[in-house]
C-alpha cells in the first residue's frame, strides 16, 4: 500500500461516511458512475457480497453480523500476490493446497513437491485445513 494511501486508510472510519460517502452518494457523483447500490437490510433478511466487491456497512442499531471471507478456487490467482508477503500464512495456505486441493498448485505458481516451510506438526496442519477451507 503506498504511503500516502496507508496512512488516509488509518484515519477513523466515521471520518469515510462523513467525507467520501456524500460524493459518492450526490446524484449524478461517482457513485452512480460506478454502480453504487444502496440497501436497508432488515431483521431476518441476508445479503451477500460477491468476492472483490467493494462495500461498507452503517448500522442503524445494535447488529449481529456474521461474515465469512470466501477464497474460492476462481479468485485464487488474483488473491495469492497479496497473501505472499506474510510468509506464515502463505505457507500454511500452500501447505493446505498440497494436502486438499493438490490440482489448485498450478493457480498460485506451485508444484506438489516444494517445500513450503514453516512447521508441519500434527497440529499445524490441522491448523491449515481449518483456516482454509477450499470450495
Amino acid at each position: 500500500v503506498p504511503t500516502d494511501l496507508r496512512d488516509r486508510l488509518r484515519t477513523p472510519c466515521a471520518y469515510w461516511w462523513h467525507d467520501w460517502y456524500p460524493r459518492l452518494a450526490a446524484k449524478g457523483g461517482d457513485g452512480e458512475r460506478l454502480g453504487l447500490r444502496e440497501v436497508v437490510q432488515r431483521a431476518g433478511e441476508t445479503i451477500y457480497v460477491p468476492p472483490g466487491w467493494w462495500h461498507a456497512v452503517l448500522n442503524h442499531g445494535w447488529t449481529i453480523a456474521v461474515t465469512e471471507n470466501q477464497l474460492s478456487p476462481q479468485t485464487l490467482p488474483r488473491t495469492w500476490p497479496q497473501l505472499l508477503p506474510d510468509g506464515d500464512r502463505s505457507a500454511r495456505l500452500a501447505r493446505a493446497l498440497r494436502r486438499l486441493r493438490p490440482e489448485l498448485l498450478p493457480a498460485i505458481g506451485a508444484e506438489a513437491n516444494e517445500d513450503d516451510g514453516g512447521s508441519t506438526t500434527g497440529s499445524d496442519r490441522d491448523a491449515d485445513e481449518f483456516e482454509f477451507r477450499m470450495w
